[in-house]
């Protein structure tokens, strides 16, 4: 009877520190986690501040447009990443700004501003659908401040960041139609000369 007993009191002692083991490893997995989360962080604040010392060094020459436009572009993806689309839009307007004045009408570097902003754009609603009172740090005119939100509020904002995503997803597609435009025309004398003298 008392082997029984003992025997017993052995297997729940084992099944015990199995499951503490288990806990443990658990809890290994999600410091990991953490640790991977704080790196990624880290980084991404290296990466802002390298940039602002950057866009402030260009600032100061006032020859040096596109490289400060450059920047400004990825000051913009650096706060895509942290998910403050206010700040990633308005980094994005003045790199387009920028741009607009040194590169062709049909470039591509122009569309592709226009799609960053589209897609923060969306991103910013999609935040202001599900969390109406989280905290992006924004301006409170555009539904992004960390007060809270009436359901009316909310629609409004989320309208405003619908709109603004199908005029930039418009404008890439306009830049791209007269890139093509543009391909097409310059492609005809080529094509024209081909005609005037075939191979034979």
């Amino acid at each position: 009877g008392e082997g029984g007993g003992n025997g017993g009191g052995e297997g729940e002692g084992g099944e015990g520190e199995g499951g503490g083991d288990d806990e443990e490893e658990g809890g290994d997995d999600d410091d990991a986690e953490e640790g991977e989360a704080s790196d990624e962080a880290d980084d991404l604040e290296l990466a802002f501040q390298c940039f602002e010392v950057a866009r402030l060094a260009y600032e100061e020459k006032p020859g040096e447009k596109l490289p400060l436009a450059e920047v400004l572009e990825c000051l913009g993806e650096v706060h895509m990443e942290n998910e403050h689309w206010t700040d990633a839009v308005s980094e994005f307007e003045r790199s387009l700004s920028i741009k607009k004045g040194v590169l062709p009408a049909g470039d591509r570097q122009l569309a592709h501003l226009h799609f960053l902003m589209a897609q923060a754009s969306v991103a910013h609603m999609d935040d202001l659908l599900r969390d109406p009172d989280a905290d992006r740090g924004g301006d409170p005119a555009d539904g992004s401040s960390s007060s809270a939100m009436t359901p009316e509020a909310t629609a409004a904002a989320a309208a405003t960041q619908r709109a603004q995503a199908r005029s930039h997803y418009e404008a890439c597609a306009e830049v791209f139609e007269l890139r093509l435009q543009l391909l097409t025309q310059s492609a005809a004398p080529a094509a024209a000369a081909a005609d005037a003298h075939p191979i034979i």
